[in-house]
């Protein structure tokens, strides 16, 4: 599984209700988490990433709590990738 994490409010432009960039990426096993803020402090630096998406019925997608945790802990922790 892979992420793609973005500091705007969303990847597709809000009048396009089709949600392409969505699409291509959900479909693909990417998931997306939109309205980061802070990522300048993370740019080329490791770390374990959390998000905490709230258990939603029925829902397409939910508000998270992103955390970012620098120095990344030392374990087997899956790894992403860097900013």
């Amino acid at each position: 599984m892979s992420l793609v994490g973005t500091d705007h409010s969303g990847i597709d432009n809000t009048r396009n209700r089709d949600r392409p960039g969505h699409m291509v990426l959900l479909r693909h096993d990417v998931l997306i988490v939109e309205s980061i803020t802070n990522l300048d402090l993370l740019l080329g630096r490791e770390m374990l990433f959390v998000c905490l998406p709230l258990a939603l019925w029925g829902a397409s997608g939910s508000p998270v709590r992103p955390i970012a945790i620098t120095p990344c802990p030392n374990a087997d922790w899956p790894v992403i990738g860097h900013l």
